[in-house]
């Protein structure tokens, strides 16, 4: 017989009623069973008219039980997931072993021109996108909470389009092991474009760094000790300060300068700047533990004017080295010095005076000879000038008395005729002469008398500092 059973739209038979054999008293009974079978199959159906298309039921018919689509949709109203009990989300995934963009587009009024996407939009990438494709490129952000690396948004919000932090306690910090900033001037030359401020081993260093990032030379360094300065080391050939440059005076060992060169040669230089060509430069530094004032050529070529030599916190001499005439508005008062017996170290000063109590070798037919109480000298420029009274005992009457006595300021004689003078004795008149000793550069004294008596001598003798 032509008449199934049929609960759903599925189980209808198409080929019943069999028309040649079915009674027509069965007619009823196939109508009943189709309606049935639509109710049973749309049994959410209301009174309301179902006006969706063809196409648009078909598209609809795409979907999986999965919630998966299994062709191309458009969605022109709302999409909505959940409310489900387990999470709701949209899922896009590649074919597996195939490696092919896998992203969710947005579209406006043509459907044709796309407006923005988000997910992974080439092949074989592994950077998530999210990129706006309409004119001014704004992508809004308006949750009250987003975190970036697990820092809230609202920390970088503070970065305003000026590059200026806006916050109440405006800061940038960079937490490293060795924190840097780097800076790139584009334009700039070969190895002349990079320059960094780091953080190393508790100093902070401003370096110049090459474009391969794999050397750098710290032009500033500064050490602290919590959060005092210790020290600012400065690595440069020169510096350049066209303002005023203040110092202040700190409590270091040596205690109270503002300023220390520390150098095997340190020098400072001082440049007139609208001085005529050869004239502007000067410069005051130490070299062999002397103090030196030079004048110097636009080329760096140096003459020592003036020369001060010490010996520990005491000044030996001020020496006037170029030759030159010294013009003073006052009388110029040499403070004297006390020599015992030996010349003075160094070369004396080249207006200086004072005492010294000479020594004495025996030559030839002498007893004794000293001098009566410590004896003067006065110099000027290189010559030196000695004065005293000697007292002089001969062996021998009406021979030679020869000795050998020092000389306050040393000087390598080469002639005999550089030192010369003369004395008398007051018992007798016999004279006294006075030159140099070339061998022992000092002075040789000579008296011819006719008895052996003890002579006093009044002199006085000049020499040249050679």
């Amino acid at each position: 017989m032509g008449l199934e059973a049929a609960t759903y739209i599925n189980e209808l038979n198409s080929a019943n009623p069999v028309g040649a054999s079915d009674p027509k008293g069965q007619g009823d009974d196939h109508i009943r069973m189709i309606k049935a079978a639509l109710q049973a199959t749309f049994p959410a159906f209301t009174s309301a008219a179902v006006t969706l298309t063809q196409a648009q039921i078909n598209d609809a018919a795409r979907k999986t039980a999965a919630n998966v689509f299994t062709a191309a949709q458009t969605i022109q109203a709302q999409l909505t997931l959940g409310p489900a009990v387990a999470a709701s989300y949209l899922k896009s995934i590649a074919p597996a072993g195939v490696n092919i963009a896998t992203y969710q587009e947005w579209y406006r009024t043509n459907g044709s021109t796309r407006r923005g996407y988000i997910g992974y939009p080439t092949d074989n990438n592994n950077t998530l996108s999210l990129v706006n494709e309409e004119a001014g490129a704004a992508i809004a952000l308006t949750s009250a909470s987003i975190t970036l690396n697990t820092v809230n948004i609202t920390d970088y919000a503070r970065l305003s389009q000026a590059n200026v932090f806006t916050g109440a306690a405006s800061q940038l910090t960079l937490s490293s092991t060795i924190a840097q900033l780097a800076l790139n001037e584009t334009d700039a030359a070969a190895n002349n474009r990079r320059w960094d401020i780091t953080v190393n081993g508790e100093q902070l260093m401003l370096r110049a760094v090459d474009d391969a990032i794999s050397s750098a030379t710290a032009l500033m360094t500064v050490d602290r000790t919590l959060n005092v300065i210790d020290a600012i080391a400065w690595n440069a050939t020169a510096m350049s300060f066209n303002g005023i440059l203040s110092l202040t005076k700190a409590a270091v060992v040596p205690a109270g300068y503002p300023l220390i060169v520390n150098s095997a040669d340190p020098f400072i230089a001082i440049n007139e700047s609208d001085g005529s060509a050869n004239n502007r430069l000067w410069d005051i530094g130490a070299g062999g533990e002397d103090l030196l004032f030079r004048a110097l050529t636009d080329a760096g070529a140096a003459t020592t004017w003036m020369q001060v030599t010490r010996t520990a916190g005491a000044i030996d001499s001020i020496n006037e080295t170029a030759g030159v005439s010294i013009q003073l508005s006052a009388p110029l008062l040499a403070a004297p010095g006390i020599h015992n017996g030996t010349a003075p170290t160094g070369t004396a000063g080249r207006i200086a005076s004072g005492t010294y109590n000479p020594g004495f070798t025996n030559v030839a037919n002498l007893g004794s000879i000293s001098a009566a109480a410590p004896c003067q000298w006065i110099r000027v420029g290189n010559v030196v000038t000695v004065s005293g009274v000697l007292s002089i005992d001969p062996t021998a009457g009406s021979v030679v008395t020869t000795a050998r006595m020092t000389i306050p300021i040393a000087s390598d004689f080469t002639a005999v005729g550089q030192l010369g003078g003369a004395g008398s004795a007051q018992e007798n008149s016999v004279g006294v002469g006075f030159s140099a000793v070339i061998a022992t550069d000092d002075a040789l004294v000579s008296m011819f008398s006719g008895s052996p008596a003890v002579h006093t001598v009044p002199f006085s003798f000049t020499y040249l500092v050679v």
